[in-house]
């Protein structure tokens, strides 16, 4: 069900919600620049499952701001190794960007979508495995599994990032679209910013206590 909701073809009436007495007023027909055509209320559903999946992709990029000093130490690397967290996403948004383009020529916005996730909870359940797992037997060898966790997480991001735009021709009337571009652009951005709170609120910055847990929780939600 969760693989159709992002197809770009219109649903077949079996799988739009909305009941026989809603009729009209829930299928609102609709002109655009293509033509007229018709606009669900499962859109509403398919818009919050692919916010909440940007939101906790972008909460990933600042988890380690507030533990920095002492998770360099865990890991017996240098600080900027991991000052550096915060700065990757804009290094893998090229790649990610490319893998972009090619996914949207040859597929669409469902399989995006699904890949992105896809990339998503790899990266997250990396991360998760290389601090519980490989950190207390190689602590240099898990933070390369660590990173490599983050850099998947951030190579799906451009999936969310420049897609509200399309997400919104795709499922909304063109009276929508502005605010459904407006926060899906937004939401992101606070998911950022949730994660570094969410660090400060769950993992002790003296000496990282509570990361793992930290880690797998961000893992569970992710999957």
């Amino acid at each position: 069900f969760f693989v159709r909701l992002f197809g770009s073809k219109p649903l077949p009436a079996e799988m739009d919600p909305c009941t026989r007495a809603e009729g009209a007023a829930a299928l609102q027909a609709t002109s655009d620049s293509s033509g007229a055509g018709r606009v669900y209320c499962l859109r509403w559903h398919v818009l919050t499952i692919w916010l909440l999946s940007g939101f906790v992709n972008q909460s990933m990029w600042l988890s380690f701001a507030p533990v920095v000093n002492p998770c360099s130490k865990m890991y017996n690397v240098p600080r900027i190794f991991f000052s550096s967290f915060a700065s990757c996403g804009t290094v893998t948004y090229i790649p990610g960007t490319w893998w972009l383009s090619k996914m949207l020529e040859k597929s669409d916005l469902r399989r995006v979508v699904l890949s992105a996730s896809a990339m998503t909870v790899l990266g997250v359940v990396l991360r998760f495995l290389a601090h519980a797992a490989l950190q207390p037997l190689a602590p240099r060898f898990g933070y390369a599994v660590l990173f490599i966790g983050q850099c998947l997480v951030g190579i799906g991001a451009p999936a969310y990032l420049q897609n509200p735009v399309l997400f919104g021709e795709i499922w909304f009337s063109q009276k929508d679209r502005d605010l459904i571009s407006s926060v899906g652009m937004l939401l992101p951005l606070v998911g950022q910013g949730f994660g570094s709170f969410f660090t400060i609120m769950c993992v002790r910055t003296e000496d990282a206590a509570g990361l793992t847990t930290f880690l797998g929780i961000q893992m569970a939600v992710s999957i």
